[in-house]
């Protein structure tokens, strides 16, 4: 009960207090992770699979996981650590970095605690490497308010280290790249062209999910770059969820909404220039969503991408009318729901994830 009572309060207080709500926003964020850190082992999906990986470190057992997952791995099992104390651990200090990033960037944590704990908080928990991945990226971002030297330089070297948790965080490597052409041309027109990237790409992804063919010679030059355990795995991957084509539509048509949002309300470079690095990760993750036809496996870069609006659009309602805000409001919720139905499992992760929720909520099986 304390998660749905958390979040009713903290809903109630974003839509009738309207303040800041740093205290309530750290009490969200800390609930979050105790709910994460604390989950049953026997209804959490993909709890056992990271157990089995950490057993398998303490046996000095390859497990092809990221350099830096690995090492506090090693580090937790040198300090005598079982998987269930490194988890709550781990987890914690995840939603410390978030908290401060979001404090960073929006003089509102409250709305973006309000809208995390619907989504994407239960998959976050889930996959807790590309969450410690993303997390640190959107507090490399926090850094990144101007393009100088010296601020691109640290934003690489935290995005090194987000690597180390999950290697698609290097795509995020292109952000200031991305962020210097939001500089010079505009969002609403870096908005507009990423449009026309998303549907090139689409149409190349949509042939490349049907064709074994051209999956099997990819696969080909694979193994001769990485070896046969990563085209394995590549193989693998495009062989799941293939043909997703209403669950890509029903994300990107949520992408599009949030966009025009963006686009529209994000000219006032006065007002927002300061969180460009924002549009640049939110562009990035919209422009790559065709990326669901090959599977739908692909889809933490498509919740990341939402966070990132969710923060964009905090930082304008900070800045906006009421009524202004109330519209967004009502808009952005409406887009919530369509993306908590598609992201918990209506058209992807499939029966395990959706009975997994409530465990994580610690309705049931709240104790180790």
């Amino acid at each position: 009960m304390g998660y749905i009572f958390i979040l009713f309060a903290v809903w109630i207080y974003a839509l009738f207090i309207r303040r800041k709500g740093y205290i309530l926003a750290a009490i969200a964020f800390a609930w979050m992770a105790y709910l994460g850190g604390t989950a049953s082992p026997f209804g959490t999906f993909d709890y056992i699979d990271y157990q089995v990986i950490y057993n398998r470190t303490a046996m000095g057992i390859d497990t092809r996981t990221e350099w830096l997952y690995t090492s506090l791995s090693k580090i937790a099992i040198n300090r005598g650590l079982y998987y269930n104390q490194f988890r709550i651990i781990l987890i914690v200090c995840i939603f410390i970095l978030l908290y401060i990033a979001v404090v960073r960037l929006t003089k509102k944590p409250i709305y973006v605690a309000a809208f995390f704990m619907i989504v994407p908080f239960f998959q976050e928990v889930t996959q807790v490497r590309s969450f410690a991945a993303y997390t640190i990226v959107l507090l490399g971002i926090s850094f990144l308010d101007t393009l100088s030297i010296k601020k691109i330089v640290f934003y690489y070297m935290i995005n090194f280290l987000a690597m180390g948790f999950h290697t698609s965080a290097g795509i995020f490597l292109i952000l200031p790249l991305v962020q210097y052409a939001i500089e010079k041309n505009g969002i609403d027109k870096s908005i507009r062209f990423s449009i026309w990237v998303s549907v090139l790409l689409a149409s190349c992804m949509y042939l490349l999910s049907k064709g074994t063919f051209v999956v099997n010679l990819i696969s080909r030059f694979v193994e001769m770059i990485a070896g046969s355990t990563v085209a394995t795995t590549f193989s693998t991957l495009m062989s799941v969820s293939r043909g997703s084509k209403s669950y890509f539509l029903i994300i990107y048509v949520a992408y599009l909404v949030l966009a025009l949002l963006i686009s529209v309300k994000g000219k006032d470079a006065l007002i927002y220039v300061k969180y460009l690095g924002l549009y640049a990760g939110f562009i990035i993750t919209f422009a790559l969503t065709p990326i669901l036809l090959i599977s739908t496996q692909f889809n933490r870069l498509q919740r990341y991408g939402f966070e990132l609006a969710m923060i964009i659009l905090v930082v304008m309602w900070s800045k906006a009318r009421i009524a202004d805000a109330k519209l967004r409001l009502v808009i952005v919720c409406l887009v919530t729901t369509v993306l908590a139905c598609a992201f918990y499992g209506v058209f992807t992760n499939g029966d395990t994830f959706r009975t997994s929720i409530p465990y994580l909520m610690h309705w049931i099986g709240y104790t180790n």
